[in-house]
């Protein structure tokens, strides 16, 4: 059949159809430049994969949780240790009971042991290891307390006996004899557990702050326990927080200013953690919010180091507001999650919130966390201007999730580490990927939008050339 041309060549038509060609075919062009970028962007890895997290290839002398922690000198050595005083030390942890007042969980076993802890580090391996040494027992066993530096001293206040009784006696350990003391007794109104303290170094004053009274009242009191002079200690109260919690702790920043956090309160019945942060500051006396942290949480830890404030691990609690038969319910070990998740905050940025970084190897709460600086790294840091500060947090003993056959939360004698550094790192690698990642979505949206143009021009050009 032959071909029937056009008589007369319509320029203007071909003119404005080649246009159109030539602008679908630019605008296809660039869908399979974004469409290459795009697949590029989705291929690439996490340049921070090795972890920012590692288990030392050493135990504790016994499981342990619900024990204090404070970083002091021991037996005349310059050099720091980390110190743990009493706890938990059954190998069960808290287990199940019931009473006629109701259930709930309870260690049958409690300490009044002291361990130094002294981390070493492997530079050349980037490792660490460490050992364990014995102090001088505390005069009586606790756990639950609290535990300050005061004077040069290592106060511990407060707790609860192996019969859950509340402890009143003040007992304070002198690192250059290896010996301790009781210099004082709280009054009964003062007597706590679960809560938290820290020392105003210019005056030697103690604050004992919120907890549980007896009954397990959550408390918003602080108590200020002047140990100026220790032959005549005194108490006093001090500001009360905002809201009542228990189950807390506490992070110093520059000497001055105090967070605390989270927690549990009997006022929703121990249902759900406190995610809200409270702020004290030592020069006027006065509480503040601050921002809440992004995972409610009680019975972690809070640590400073580098001026930044890090809370690890700790518990929530499941929702179980909408059961409505109490056959359904959860058993109750089994309504807390365990939880191993790590955030950050650095109060001198401007509108400070908190940042997630890398987890914890495992869940835990109910453990000991302290802050660690190595002298060689922080040399090395100076010189190089790094990036972010050197540091370490390590994490010992506490309890893990809830173990159905034994109907308890099980001690664990694990020793393991954060490199700070690496954290952050990870956690900027990994936001700086999401803003990358969210680019990338709206670029392929774009190119998806190029493509469906160009193949309405591609339509409309050969349409009108017909």
């Amino acid at each position: 059949m032959p071909i029937n041309f056009p008589t007369k060549l319509n320029t203007d038509k071909l003119i404005i159809t080649m246009s159109r060609y030539s602008l679908a075919t630019t605008l296809l062009s660039l869908f399979v430049i974004v469409s290459t970028a795009s697949a590029h962007e989705g291929s690439s890895g996490d340049a921070f994969g090795g972890g920012a997290w590692s288990y030392l290839p050493v135990e504790m002398p016994t499981p342990l949780s619900d024990m204090s922690v404070d970083i002091l000198s021991v037996n005349g050595n310059d050099k720091e240790s980390i110190i743990l005083t009493g706890g938990c030390d059954s190998a069960d942890g808290n287990v199940y009971f019931e009473a006629d007042w109701g259930e709930g969980f309870a260690c049958s076993s409690v300490t009044s042991k002291v361990y130094a802890f002294d981390p070493i580090h492997n530079s050349t391996t980037s490792t660490w290891t460490g050992t364990f040494t014995s102090l001088a027992d505390m005069p009586r066993s606790r756990n639950r307390h609290a535990s300050s530096i005061v004077n040069g001293l290592l106060c511990v206040f407060g707790g609860r006996d192996v019969s859950d009784a509340l402890i009143a006696e003040v007992d304070c350990y002198d690192s250059a004899t290896n010996t301790w003391s009781t210099p004082a007794s709280l009054p009964a109104e003062r007597q706590v557990s679960d809560f938290t303290a820290f020392t105003d170094e210019t005056k030697n004053v103690v604050y004992l702050v919120a907890g549980y009274d007896s009954f397990y009242t959550a408390l918003d009191t602080v108590t200020m326990v002047d140990m100026s002079d220790m032959e005549n200690i005194s108490f006093s109260n001090g500001p009360s927080l905002k809201g009542e919690r228990g189950d807390i702790d506490s992070a110093v920043v520059d000497s001055r200013y105090v967070y605390v956090s989270g927690g549990f309160t009997h006022a929703n019945n121990y249902s759900n953690p406190l995610s809200t942060v409270e702020m004290f500051d030592m020069e006027t006396s006065t509480w503040s919010d601050v921002d809440a942290l992004n995972q409610e949480r009680g019975d972690k830890q809070l640590v400073t180091l580098n001026g930044k404030i890090f809370a690890l691990g700790g518990e929530e609690k499941l929702d179980v507001s909408g059961t409505v038969n109490e056959e359904e319910l959860p058993e109750l070990g089994a309504r807390s999650e365990v939880l191993d998740t790590v955030e950050v905050l650095n109060p001198m940025e401007d509108g400070a919130q908190w940042v997630k970084l890398d987890d914890m190897p495992g869940q835990l709460f109910r453990f000991a966390a302290a802050k660690w600086k190595d002298e060689a790294e922080d040399e090395a840091e100076v010189a190089e201007d790094h990036h972010h500060d050197h540091g370490y947090i390590f994490v010992l003993g506490g309890q893990v999730g809830y173990d159905a056959e034994c109907k308890c939360f099980r001690t664990t004698d694990h020793v393991m580490v954060m490199d700070v550094s690496h954290a952050e790192d990870e956690a900027e690698a990994d936001h700086d990927h999401a803003v990358e990642a969210s680019g990338a979505t709206i670029v392929r949206h774009s190119g998806t939008l190029l493509s469906l143009i160009a193949a309405g021009l591609l339509w409309l050009s050969a349409a009108t050339a017909i």
